[in-house]
């Protein structure tokens, strides 16, 4: 029987993909939501929750639309219970991601943090960038340029709804919606890939 594929997405992976639509973290998201599916525990979905309802992101996006599309999010993802207590990364918040993955034989991690990727393979767990991921599970090369016409599709579904919008669009998951509501309402108050990268890395 084939397993079916989970994934663990780290925060700042997840921030990207729900508020940059051009970003590659968001091609990322696409392919797992239709593809497999994404998993939780309860630190990493706190950690995520805290994130993207910090207040310096009010200006780009209302905190009401936040709120309201992370619980349309939670009913989506799998929450799983943890034993594991890695205590291997320089920063603890990221051992959460490791404890996840190798409790539940996660298909991979996703991560832009250098000292995650400093441990691929962990486990027997590949832990991967965004760009590798998309390699990995779709044959992309690096040179995939995201604002460029598309020439390859993160997963059939996505080639579905490219190519046949009017037969494809009654059956896009209602989460899909609200996050791409959230991605429309950040482009247009200005938030780009640079400045959220810049408000992910001030401290609180």
């Amino acid at each position: 029987m084939v397993r079916t594929k989970s994934f663990v997405l780290d925060t700042n992976i997840l921030i990207s993909a729900f508020i940059i639509k051009s970003s590659i973290s968001a091609k990322v998201l696409v392919y797992c939501i239709y593809n497999g599916i994404l998993l939780f525990s309860e630190e990493t979905f706190f950690e995520f929750e805290r994130v993207l309802l910090r207040p310096k992101f009010d200006k780009y996006v209302s905190k009401l639309e936040r709120t309201q599309i992370l619980y349309r999010f939670s009913q989506e993802a799998q929450f799983k219970k943890v034993k594991s207590d890695f205590k291997i990364c320089r920063d603890n918040n990221d051992n959460m991601f490791l404890n996840l993955a190798t409790d539940h034989n996660t298909h991979c991690i996703v991560t832009g943090d250098q000292d995650l990727l400093a441990l691929n393979p962990f486990e027997n767990i590949p832990i991967l960038t965004p760009i590798e991921f998309l390699s990995y599970f779709n044959d992309f090369d690096d040179s995939l340029v995201i604002n460029e016409p598309k020439v390859a599709y993160t997963s059939p579904r996505e080639k579905e709804l490219i190519e046949h919008p009017k037969r494809a669009i009654a059956e896009i998951p209602e989460i899909m919606r609200s996050i791409t509501k959230l991605q429309e309402e950040a482009a247009r108050n200005g938030l780009t890939q640079e400045i959220l990268e810049r408000l992910l890395r001030e401290a609180d």
